[in-house]
């Protein structure tokens, strides 16, 4: 059975949430492959298409329907590649991948401290996989602020994105919820040369950069 989990909100001007379980780690899929792609969907709101980080590319051998007709969706992808550029697909998790939204449109800016656990590059993205401290009682709201590009004394154009995260009022922070967030870096192409991403931690900012 896939779980497809693309559980999206907003607050503010537009904020996305996401949720994010580790019930599953425990059960075993043989030769699965866990890893990030870009999932698109027709008209009808199936998955039509599967492509991971890694540029494999293929078709689920099972209807998948996601929440929304013809998008790109970002998403955690758990697989076994099969003949004729299909897979089975056994998990589908949506992450947070929301275009930033411009600080001036924005009503509050929440910065609610996490934990990097790591973060790479890959050709279209910045992906950072951290940890938040809840209960579980509600969703954290998390979204993508821009604060505008700058430009250096050598010309280069530098975009300024933040993470916003919002804790739910009544939650406590009881234990750590993993996840993972995708700003889309190619959104900045052709405007700017490079992007630093800035994340709160409990140790202080953390900064990301991507340079096109």
């Amino acid at each position: 059975m896939v779980r497809v989990g693309l559980l999206l909100g907003f607050f503010g001007a537009a904020m996305m949430f996401s949720a994010c379980s580790d019930d599953d780690e425990d059960i075993n899929y043989p030769s699965a492959v866990t890893e990030l792609a870009e999932v698109t969907t027709d008209a009808d709101s199936l998955v039509k298409n599967i492509t991971t980080d890694s540029g494999r590319s293929f078709v689920p051998q099972q209807p998948i329907t996601a929440y929304a007709p013809d998008t790109l969706l970002r998403c955690l992808c758990m697989y076994q590649e099969e003949k004729g550029h299909t897979a089975v697909v056994y998990q589908l998790a949506g992450i947070v991948s929301a275009r930033p939204v411009d600080v001036q449109k924005l009503k509050e800016t929440p910065q609610d401290p996490v934990t990097v656990i790591s973060s790479w590059n890959t050709a279209r993205y910045i992906n950072v996989y951290f940890s938040m401290r809840t209960t579980g009682v509600d969703k954290h709201g998390l979204g993508f602020c821009d604060d505008g590009i700058t430009t250096e004394t050598d010309g280069t154009r530098i975009a300024h994105i933040r993470l916003l995260h919002k804790r739910p009022e009544k939650d406590a922070e009881s234990y750590s919820q993993k996840s993972y967030v995708s700003l889309p870096a190619y959104l900045y192409e052709g405007q700017a040369d490079s992007i630093a991403f800035s994340i709160q931690t409990y140790d202080g900012t953390f900064t990301k950069g991507f340079r096109f």
